[in-house]
């Protein structure tokens, strides 16, 4: 018996059998009277468990992997548990049974599963070999299909089975071998001079076309006819190298490509078009067609634009506004009167014979035209647009450009939603430009726009504008930088409740007064009209100023601009400190509010001029307030804030000096300190009219009617010492309400006449003669400060009409 169960467990073959033995020899020693099951002794079994069987005695033994349980019965069960009852044995052969049942079903669900594995990885296997071979398959066929190109999707009348088609193929005729002779190529199809652009509809025949280039060729001198298309590149590192970019034109899916000619001049000849293929072995195969162009000769040659498909610009009356929730309204270009689908229309072009006769002419009281630049659904892909460029024919005018394309941009593809007008959240506002035209003179002058387009060329347009006459241009808006069509900017103030003293406040009825409009300044806000405006006039009792900016919903402009933290100038700083306390980037139809806080530090006027950066930086928003202090009520507490200020001003004085010559001495400003020769209080004492002439001059000017108050304190009392104190005196008396500011304004207006004449003879090195086109000056750190932080600058001139300086360097 023992030697039997040994010879058993040498035929042990598979681990899992072992392994579900091992679990029946331990699951056996919890049986109520079974003996602990040793090891099997048999040294048949190195590799597995040797717990396959009990032996009772001596000896292990081991249980067969292909009996299990039916094994132990033919050992007999009950020598192998000595003294232990049949049931107990009878049990653990069911319970064996059991185990040996799970064993089995585990074996079987492994053995389906690796089956299951086994057969996707074939079946993966054969799909990517077919899916290689349908690749080579279609490769290999690209190289034998044909090419189809139709002026019409669905055609082949321009070439079929890569063949040119009749009038499109180029026959030259015996001894005629001009191409700009029509004789040499009757045969040719002939486009005319109205057609600027040709659409053609390319796709493959048969089998799928590799496509390396488009190229196209006109007569010399006679067009430079340009294409563009949206035959993608399949190959990304050739098209980076600048190399051919090759493309696979499949069948059922065209392609689009666009000819424009670009004439130059009168005349017909030739243009070709040419498709670089790629064929068996890498070699390339070049299929041509032909046709012919007429070009007429009425453009002028600052016309010579290219024709862009895709491209429309109209002005305010080729655009439709929609509504929805993110904007109050937008304008989305609907009748392109100035560009259509890349074609300037007939009101905008510049011809020879007619001259700038026929052109839109922009009426006096226009100051600007807004353009919208919009993509329609002939647009292929997006265009970069360069830095537009804006020329007068004449000296009438000095139009500059503002707008979101003034320095360039892109035109991006509308999205499908687009043609029809939805939700305004959903669709792509158009691009704007503006030109400013800014008259200087009486006259008509054609005014031309070029718009650079990267790389095929310009889209040029122009029109006629007509400037007022020069007391007209006095009164009109001021003409300096660029327009913002739709922005505004209105102050809200209380005018007086009488008639005989309206002015800027009160304790009337609220009424806006508008500062700026369309980004240019109110004739009433300017530098030279805000010293006699009772609207830009701020009493002694205001503090603070609240300004309404916002973008006007109807009319020409955007939904928003952008702009920058503003920029202050005090003319007299010993008078007034202003603060800008809050600021916003961006101005959009909804009102913002910016406040302008004053803090007096004497009696006196001040004009206060505010500008404010456009972003992008395309110009400025600008204009001037006159602000009127009246502190004389404490003498006490006006040395004491003098004294303030000058410690404060002292402390924070930077060490900076300013002279006229790089080589010379400290002559403007010395370590922070304005020596007094180029200060404005020393330009009115040393240039200005004596006091007592100009008292006489306000008592003796007809115009003039002031009330008896008034008088008393305009020209009452001790003389005064210089036009700095004849100053004081007059904003003192309107500030304690003895003047009204209308006759404040009269005043004014005296004295600015009186002053402007006194300056004709100055002379002195703050005076530039009229042969000085520029001044230079020169900024030094003292030592011992290696760096100082300077900010914007800005530069002012309080006579407009009679210079406009820019600061450069």
């Amino acid at each position: 018996s023992l030697g039997l169960h040994r010879a058993r467990c040498s035929q042990v073959r598979q681990r899992s059998s072992c392994d579900c033995a091992l679990r029946l020899a331990r699951s056996s020693s919890s049986l109520p009277g079974a003996p602990p099951c040793k090891p099997c002794a048999s040294a048949d079994l190195p590799a597995y468990p040797r717990a396959c069987g009990c032996c009772g005695g001596g000896g292990g033994g081991s249980s067969s992997s292909r009996g299990g349980p039916k094994h132990l019965r033919q050992l007999g069960g009950a020598r192998c548990w000595s003294g232990a009852g049949a049931p107990v044995v009878e049990e653990h052969l069911q319970q064996s049974e059991a185990v040996m049942s799970a064993c089995a079903a585990t074996r079987q669900w492994r053995r389906r599963l690796l089956q299951a594995v086994v057969a996707g990885l074939l079946l993966s296997l054969a799909a990517g070999r077919r899916l290689q071979e349908e690749h080579q398959s279609e490769a290999s066929a690209a190289h034998q299909g044909t090419l189809c190109v139709g002026r019409s999707l669905g055609q082949c009348d321009v070439m079929d089975g890569s063949q040119p088609q009749p009038g499109f193929a180029l026959r030259r005729e015996a001894g005629k071998a001009d191409e700009g002779d029509p004789a040499a190529s009757p045969h040719l199809h002939v486009f005319g001079p109205s057609e600027e652009t040709l659409e053609l509809y390319v796709s493959a025949q048969g089998a799928a076309l590799t496509v390396r280039q488009v190229l196209v060729y006109g007569m010399e001198g006679l067009c430079r006819p340009a294409i563009v298309t949206n035959l993608t590149s399949g190959d990304s590192d050739a098209a980076a190298a600048g190399g051919a970019s090759p493309s696979l034109l499949r069948v059922g899916q065209p392609a689009v490509v666009q000819l424009s000619f670009g004439c130059l001049r009168a005349g017909t000849g030739e243009v070709s078009t040419s498709f670089v293929v790629e064929r068996a072995g890498g070699e390339e195969e070049e299929l041509h067609f032909f046709m012919r162009k007429e070009c007429a000769a009425d453009l002028m040659a600052s016309q010579d634009a290219a024709i862009i498909p895709g491209v429309d610009i109209a002005t305010l009356s080729g655009v439709q506004v929609v509504h929805g929730p993110r904007v109050a309204s937008m304008k989305l270009v609907v009748a392109p009167d100035v560009v259509r689908d890349g074609h300037v229309q007939p009101r905008f072009r510049l011809t020879q014979e007619g001259g700038y006769e026929g052109l839109l002419q922009v009426p006096e009281s226009a100051p600007f035209l807004e353009l919208y630049i919009q993509a329609n659904r002939h647009l292929l892909a997006p265009l970069e647009l360069g830095v537009p460029s804006v020329l007068a024919g004449s000296a009438a005018c000095s139009p500059t450009l503002g707008g979101a394309l003034a320095q360039g941009g892109t035109l991006r593809l509308p999205p499908p939603q687009q043609a029809a007008a939805g939700a305004a959240s959903k669709l792509l506002e158009p691009l704007d430009l503006s030109v400013t035209f800014n008259c200087k003179s009486e006259g008509l002058t054609p005014v031309t726009v070029r718009l650079p387009v990267l790389p095929q060329g310009s889209i040029t347009f122009s029109v006629a504008k007509l400037c007022p006459s020069l007391s007209d241009l006095v009164d009109s808006m001021a003409s300096r930088g660029s327009s913002v069509p739709g922005l505004v900017i209105e102050r809200l103030v209380h005018l007086p409740s009488g008639d005989e003293d309206e002015g800027a406040g009160g304790d009337g009825p609220a009424t806006a007064l508008v500062v700026v409009e369309d980004g240019l300044t109110a004739p009433k806000f300017t530098e030279r009209a805000a010293l006699t405006a009772p609207e830009a006039q701020v009493t002694a009792d205001e503090e603070v100023v609240s300004l309404l900016l916002f973008m006007r919903t109807e009319g020409d402009g955007m939904s928003e601009q952008g702009i920058e933290p503003p920029l202050v100038f005090v003319e007299e700083a010993s008078v007034v400190a202003v603060t800008v306390p809050n600021f916003f980037p961006r101005v959009q139809q909804q009102q913002h509010v910016m406040q302008l806080r004053f803090e007096c530090k004497d009696t006196g006027s001040s004009r206060v001029t505010v500008s404010i950066p456009l972003s992008p930086a395309v110009g400025e928003l600008k204009f001037t307030l006159l602000k009127l202090c009246s502190v004389a009520a404490s003498a006490s507490a006006l040395s004491a804030t003098a004294a303030t200020t000058e410690g404060q001003e002292a402390a924070v004085a930077p060490p900076v000096t300013v002279k006229t010559s790089l080589q010379g001495a400290a002559d403007v400003i010395e370590q922070g300190t304005n020596l007094g020769v180029f200060a404005l209080e020393y330009i009115h004492e040393q240039f200005g009219p004596p006091p007592e002439e100009l008292r006489e001059a306000i008592l003796g000017l007809p115009g003039i009617k002031l009330g008896r108050r008034c008088s008393q304190c305009m020209t009452g009392g001790a003389p005064m010492p210089s036009l700095h104190a004849f100053n004081k005196v007059a904003a003192g008396c309107a500030a304690t309400d003895r003047c009204s500011l209308l006759e404040f304004s009269e005043v004014q207006k005296v004295l600015q006449a009186h002053v402007a004449a006194s300056y004709e003879h100055a002379e002195g090195p703050q005076v530039y003669g009229t042969g000085a086109f520029s001044a230079d000056f020169f900024l030094m750190v003292e030592e011992g400060f290696p760096t100082v932080h300077l900010g914007d600058a800005e530069v002012l001139s309080y006579e407009e009409s009679v210079c406009q300086p820019r600061l450069l360097g």
